[in-house]
């Protein structure tokens, strides 16, 4: 087998008479790289947007919960305002204060 001086001429013009062939090689090449990129991207997002779904639903039911902890203290607070002012009641002092023993 007799190799030729030529060879990297030959291959440079076989490349150039195939070029649009070697392009499209390049662009299917860049376009699975792309590929690749964007689903690695995606799994990123997709991830982080469960986390924050995640921490959205906690401080949802937090805020549940102070909603209900709220109303549950202004409850205790229209009791003691009845008291204060339609019945006249105050707090005992000790002085007024009576202690009952049960035997």
């Amino acid at each position: 087998m007799k190799f030729s001086a030529d060879l990297p001429l030959e291959i440079i013009k076989d490349l150039w008479f195939h070029r649009w062939v070697l392009l499209l090689y390049l662009l299917i090449v860049c376009s699975l790289s792309a590929s690749i990129v964007i689903t690695a991207k995606t799994k990123v997002e997709i991830s982080q947007l469960r986390q924050i779904e995640t921490e959205e639903d906690y401080l949802e039911n937090e805020w549940r919960n102070l909603i209900l902890e709220e109303e549950t203290l202004s409850e205790h607070s229209k009791v003691r305002d009845v008291a204060e002012n339609q019945l006249n009641m105050v707090r005992p002092n000790a002085q007024t204060e009576a202690h009952i023993e049960i035997e």
